[in-house]
């Protein structure tokens, strides 16, 4: 037999036990089978290859780590050895790298990751002195083997980052003795600062203590501090262990510090202990409080509030810490009656001025109306309320507070300086309707005595503008305010608070050729498009501060800024666009903006307006296509054909970042269509099973190189049916290569592949000749190299894949004996029948093949199989071996018949099986003794005997036999 005959997996054993990696040239098989992801690591786990320096083979060939087949074989064997891959995070990095999305879930529900004990690491310790005599095991010369050692170690000698692995695996399992075996086992250095951080970093007690006993023993000299170490790393088990075994309490400053270090980083165990040790809770300065606040340290406030007492805190944090929401919910103070019942009674001590002022301010900024009632019914005045109060109240959105305020001071007699904080509080302005003219303007001029006062006035006409109230400015012009007595900055504050009403008032009045240029620029950084039209209504010049107008329109805003602003936006653009407005002066910043918030809309006005290309464009574009910004891209593409020759490479550079609907756009465009780039981002999109990208690349008709036969593989292996129908449309690729792969499909067992090629090419014939005929279900490809695919389905035993190829057409030949016997077996009565068909009785090949057909049925109890006269002149070893069969299997018929063809040995019996026959009443001298002469042929005297005993007549034993 010739040896690419041999099935695929003795052709990989062959390769195997060679040891010659050269064999793979030898022929198109064994190249095959070389290549194959199982007979490559099956050699990377026992030929001993690597040269001296050598890390694993995944270090040493990079190429591997590119073989995602081979790749997955090592995860499923779990084959994460040194000699393979030395650190498992290479394959990790790999998938990620290549999206192997399939990959990287296998080795998430995969792990080598087992406790070790101690029995095994001594072994493993031991095992670099263990050999194995190859030669024997494997029944070859030592100058088979590669480098020609016969003996071989199976482990190398353990090296310090193994011991040192091992000793980590004992600390952190609490295995303190078998870690104490490790130390004393090895000469290596392995206790170091970074040993002892390993320890902190566990955040273990025992660990750490282990750690330090081992870093005393060595003597080495921790360069660090160990309960900063800990503390700013927040181990807060070791922390607070150090902090209860080295702290002086003697030391008060040095006590003091770590409480604020506890306290600052959230340690509570830690503050209880040295709260219970001595300290004082009182060395908390409100620097510390406000630290904390910043640091969202809320466990650590709450309990210095309830364990120092509200009457302990200052009047200056009461405030900024009562409006954290989340430090009044965690003590339950985010709502009645909880807070009334907090600060009247657990703290409440009314004779006490100070502490009710206290008191009386807590309550204010809780919005406990509650309290504040009975607070002043218990002698608290309203006048304890201060400005910073109202605005810590406002800040904290505590409306009932304030309503109560006013119910008691009168809106009249709000102070002036915060008259403009109450109306900017939105849901206060509402419920007392000071949200809108003239209500607000009433508000603001209600103490008409106050207006003699010139600075009153030009307070008051502040508020009014940065409050929006046209009204109260007109009413306070009118009593002689002048509003050019505003400043560039009071006109930029207003802007801020968008005052558009008064804003626009100021300009009419004044007229814009009489304002300040520096508060022109103040007013046209304003946001509101209304403003600035009116502005430009007014005579303003829209080319003003190198056209800022223009270049500004897009600032402040943001991607979740509502399309109609943009839809007035547009519109602004546009009527500056048509003014005149340059767009290349301030490095085009209109076009950066409308990139940046992703406005195609705005992009595409600027473009239809643009003379001459704009710098930097292309990396614009580069950096649009990496954000995802498709509609932009289009635009641009759609403006600029030059960018699109240069973004062949970008493209497939930076392949794995750029989605379907880029891709798409890119290719409308002619990107990658043509030439090499389509070919290699096709194969990109095969290796990394993207099916709807290479679906794409296809609808796009990219440019294909059909000698590419991997990409043709990868894609069948896939059921990437776009590409298979493309390549299968091609001439060249039909005529040269089809044959071919379809073998080696075949000889790899790959059944779906096989019926896809099969269903692809029949169906490019019919589009082909545009005919819809049942005589291409017969397909002139399965039957390519004289019925080679059904020889390779044969010799596999892959039925199913035999199955598929007669479905297509496949022809059955005399050759095809394995095919008859294996129907046989399996009784497929419709196979053997049509096997039967091509055979000629009368040709002793045939003959022979049907002889040995007839031994298969008896062997395999299928009598339904009638034996033909036409075949009694097939070999005598067959006839033998029927008869063999027959008497194996106790029937007798078929005894008769190998007899009567001419058989005329059975060396063995069924005495199970005769007794079974004999019970049904069978004439045991039929056919002249037949069954007693071959008893005594066969030697069997247990048989002969039982014949006997049944009736048998001796006189028919051939006695000469015996």
């Amino acid at each position: 037999m010739n040896i690419n005959d041999l099935p695929f997996q003795t052709q990989s054993t062959i390769f195997y036990y060679a040891q010659n990696p050269n064999l793979a040239t030898v022929s198109r098989n064994f190249y095959e089978v070389a290549h194959d992801s199982s007979t490559i690591l099956k050699c990377l786990l026992h030929w001993n290859t690597l040269e001296k320096g050598d890390c694993c083979y995944f270090c040493k060939y990079n190429g591997m780590l590119e073989n995602k087949n081979l790749v997955k074989a090592v995860i499923n064997k779990n084959a994460y050895l040194p000699k393979v891959v030395y650190n498992p995070e290479k394959l990790f990095y790999s998938s990620i790298k290549h999206d192997w999305l399939d990959i990287l879930e296998l080795l998430l529900t995969k792990t080598t990751l087992e406790k070790i004990s101690l029995d095994t690491f001594i072994l493993l310790e031991n095992a670099h002195t263990i050999q194995v005599d190859v030669s024997k095991q494997h029944d070859i010369t030592a100058q088979d083997l590669v480098g020609g050692n016969a003996s071989i170690y199976i482990h190398q000698r353990l090296d310090r980052d193994s011991y040192l692995q091992l000793l980590e695996t004992f600390v952190f399992q609490l295995d303190f003795s078998s870690a104490e075996y490790v130390l004393s086992s090895t000469t290596y250095e392995l206790i170091n600062g970074e040993f002892i951080i390993d320890c902190i970093d566990s955040d273990n007690i025992e660990v750490f203590i282990f750690g330090m006993e081992q870093v005393k023993k060595a003597n080495i000299n921790i360069d660090f501090n160990l309960i900063e170490y800990s503390r700013t790393n927040y181990r807060e088990n070791i922390y607070h262990y150090l902090v209860t075994t080295t702290t002086n309490f003697e030391d008060k400053e040095k006590v003091d510090e770590i409480l604020k270090d506890a306290f600052l980083y959230q340690n509570i165990e830690t503050l209880e202990y040295l709260i219970g040790k001595g300290a004082e809770l009182t060395s908390i300065k409100d620097s510390d409080i406000l630290d904390a606040m910043e640091c969202h340290r809320i466990d650590s406030l709450v309990y210095y509030f309830e364990n120092i007492g509200l009457e302990n805190i200052s009047e200056e944090i009461i405030p900024t810490l009562l409006k954290n929401y989340s430090f009044r919910e965690k003590i339950n103070l985010d709502k009645e009656p909880q807070i009334l019942q907090f600060l009247t009674t657990t703290k409440a001590d009314l004779k006490n001025k100070k502490k009710m002022r206290k008191i009386f301010k807590s309550a204010f900024i809780l919005d406990s109306v509650d309290t504040l009632k009975y607070l002043s019914e218990n002698g608290a005045e309203i006048s304890i309320i201060e400005d910073n109060d109202i605005e810590s109240a406002i800040e904290s959105d505590s409306i009932n507070s304030l309503m109560y305020y006013v119910e008691n001071v009168g809106l009249e007699n709000i102070n002036e300086d915060m008259k403009l904080s109450f109306l900017k509080c939105k849901k206060f302005a509402e419920k007392f309707n000071l949200d809108k003219e003239p209500h607000i303007c009433k508000f603001l001029t209600t103490t008409n005595e106050n207006l003699k006062d010139k600075k009153q006035i030009k307070k008051l006409l502040k508020i009014a503008l940065y409050c929006d109230s046209v009204d109260t400015l007109k009413y306070l012009v009118g009593k002689g305010a002048k509003l050019s007595s505003f400043t560039c900055g009071d006109i930029g504050k207003a802007v801020d608070y968008n005052s558009v009403n008064c804003l626009t008032y100021y300009v009419e009045v004044l007229g814009i050729e009489n304002i300040k240029k520096s508060t022109t620029l103040a007013l046209i950084k304003s946001k509101n498009i209304a403003l600035k039209n009116k502005l430009l209504d007014l005579g303003l010049d829209p080319h003003i501060n190198k056209h800022y107008l223009l270049h500004s329109s897009l600032n402040g805003y943001n991607s979740y800024t509502k399309s109609d602003i943009f839809d007035e936006i547009l519109n602004f653009i546009k009527r500056l666009l048509d003014a005149g407005c340059d767009l290349y002066v301030r490095r085009s910043e209109i076009l950066v903006y409308s990139i940046e918030l992703n406005q195609p809309e705005i992009a595409k006005l600027i473009l239809n307006y643009r003379k001459k290309l704009y710098p930097n464009i292309r990396k614009k574009v580069g950096m649009m296509i990496l954000e995802n910004e498709v509609d932009l891209v289009r635009v641009f593409l759609s403006d600029y054909q030059d960018i699109r020759y240069s973004l062949d490479n970008f493209f497939y550079y930076h392949r794995k970042n750029i989605g379907m609907e880029m891709a798409k756009v890119f290719l409308e465009f002619g990107v990658c269509v043509g030439g090499k780039c389509g070919m290699r981002m096709l194969k990109y999109a095969i290796e990394s099973e993207k099916v709807e990208l290479a679906n794409l690349l296809i609808e796009f008709d990219i440019t294909l190189n059909y000698d590419a036969l991997q990409v043709f593989r990868d894609a069948v292996s896939i059921g990437c049916t776009s590409v298979v129908e493309k390549y299968l449309q091609n001439e060249m690729f039909i005529n040269i290569y089809l044959k071919d792969e379809l073998i080696y499909f075949c000889y790899t067992n790959r059944n779906s592949s096989i019926e896809m090629i099969i269903k692809f090419y029949i169906s490019s014939k019919r589009n082909e000749k545009k005919v819809n005929s049942s005589n291409f279900e017969v397909s002139s490809l399965v039957n390519t190299r004289d019925g080679r695919p059904l020889e390779i389905a044969i010799k596999n035993e892959n039925v199913e894949m035999i199955n598929t190829l007669l479905k297509y057409g496949a022809k059955i030949t005399p050759k095809n004996k394995n095919l008859f016997l294996d129907s046989i077996k399996h009784e497929n009565i419709d196979l053997m029948n049509r096997y039967l068909e091509i055979l000629d009785v009368k040709n002793k090949v045939h003959r022979d093949i049907i002889g040995e057909g007839l031994s298969h049925a008896i062997l395999y109890s299928h009598f339904t199989t009638e034996i033909s006269e036409n075949v009694k002149n097939i070999p005598q070893n067959i006839k033998n071996i029927i008869l063999q069969q027959a008497c194996n299997v106790g029937n007798v018929e078929y005894a008769r018949k190998a007899i009567e063809m001419g058989a005329d040995t059975c060396t063995e019996g069924n005495l199970d099986q005769l007794k079974e026959i004999v019970s049904k009443e069978t004439d045991l001298n039929i056919y002249d003794g037949m069954i007693l002469k071959q008893a005594g042929k066969s030697c069997n005297i247990k048989i002969v005997n039982f014949l006997l005993s049944k009736g048998a007549k001796p006189e028919k034993i051939v006695w000469n036999s015996i």
